[in-house]
């Protein structure tokens, strides 16, 4: 298998962003698309895209395609307070008898939709924070060289280069949740990977 790189997306202006909305959504024939159609078949991150335009409608709207048939997964979280939303965290960190919980334990037992709270604290350290839980302890005894077998081994199954969203896909907590932690490590790890085969 040959191990080809993506090119490495920065400074990317928002006319690049709006017209690989339109890609995708031609490809698949449709008026409005969906974040998780994007993340399957588009060329950037949906989440950088959502942080440029303010949200995913916004970016829809942008583009002219159809925004009103997108469902805002977050819209019965409007009249939630961010005490409601950190006394949460709290009884999910006290469920599970822990002083720091991460966002997959808190998708299986919290309340709300964990990417609301990202949205209204900007970061899961900001909400451990506010929760006054310690910071998540990440797996540091997965060696470097376990984790370029498992890039590995997804990217041969996916036959092209994995994304953190394929990583999270394929439900790979530890990996997930450190890469996601050191998403600057992540390329690192990937041209190392990439170094090994050239």
């Amino acid at each position: 298998m040959n191990f080809e790189m993506n090119e490495y997306h920065r400074d990317i202006t928002d006319e690049d962003m709006l017209t690989d909305i339109i890609r995708v959504a031609d490809k698949l024939k449709k008026s409005s698309i969906t974040t998780r159609e994007y993340t399957q078949f588009g060329q950037y991150s949906s989440s950088t895209i959502i942080r440029r335009f303010g949200g995913w409608n916004a970016a829809l709207q942008s583009t002219g395609l159809d925004s009103s048939r997108v469902v805002k997964r977050n819209k019965n979280h409007i009249g939630i307070t961010n005490c409601e939303m950190i006394s949460d965290v709290q009884k999910v960190a006290a469920l599970l008898q822990k002083d720091s919980i991460t966002t997959t334990e808190y998708t299986q037992h919290g309340r709300f939709d964990y990417r609301f709270l990202l949205y209204r604290f900007g970061t899961w350290k900001n909400v451990l924070e506010q929760a006054e839980l310690c910071q998540t302890k990440f797996h540091h005894s997965i060696s470097e060289d376990e984790l370029l077998k498992e890039i590995e081994r997804i990217w041969i199954i996916l036959g092209r280069q994995p994304t953190s969203g394929d990583i999270k896909r394929w439900n790979l907590d530890i990996l997930a949740e450190y890469l996601c932690a050191k998403i600057w490590w992540m390329e690192e790890v990937l041209t190392s990977f990439y170094k090994l085969y050239q």
